[in-house]
Formats: structure tokens, C-alpha cells, sequence
């Protein structure tokens, strides 16, 4: 995400740091308060996050299969100026 530039705005990655937050919060105090609610609440947001990266697979289906995963090894290396993993 950071390489396509989903870090470049202030706003974005306050925001999503703090829904990170809420949502640990909010499944903590929930798990507190009935651990079956908690369980099927974090379930209805897995298989939403299912549904919804499988939709996007299906609509990018030719444009995944066409990039390779060295492609994107290689965007990371000049964004990052070394390779991953290296100090």
C-alpha cells in the first residue's frame, strides 16, 4: 500500500491507526462482555474482508496474473532504495 502511496496523507494513517485501536478496544471489551459475541463479530469481519478481496480478485483476475511477484519486489527496492529485508 505505502509504495502505491496510501501513507502520502497525514489523515489516512491517523485514521486508520485509530480504527485499528477502536477495533482492538471494541473486541476486547466485547470478548469481556460475551466471548460468543466476540468470536462472531471478529467472524462477520473476516469473511466481509473474504468477500470483499475475493470480488476484487475476480475483477483484476487478468491484471494479477499478468504482474509477476518480482515486478513488485522491484517497485518495493526503488521505493525503499534496498531490498527487503536487508539493513
Amino acid at each position: 500500500m505505502e509504495s502505491l502511496g496510501g501513507d502520502t496523507a497525514w489523515f489516512d494513517r491517523f485514521a486508520a491507526q485509530h480504527a485499528a485501536l477502536l477495533y482492538y478496544w471494541l473486541v476486547t471489551g466485547l470478548f469481556m462482555a460475551s466471548p460468543e459475541s466476540a468470536y462472531n463479530f471478529s467472524l462477520l469481519v473476516e469473511e466481509h474482508a473474504y468477500v470483499t478481496y475475493a470480488v476484487f480478485a475476480e475483477e483484476n483476475a487478468q491484471l494479477l496474473q499478468s504482474a509477476s511477484a518480482l515486478e513488485s519486489r522491484g517497485r518495493i527496492r526503488s521505493v525503499c532504495g534496498r531490498g527487503y529485508g536487508s539493513k
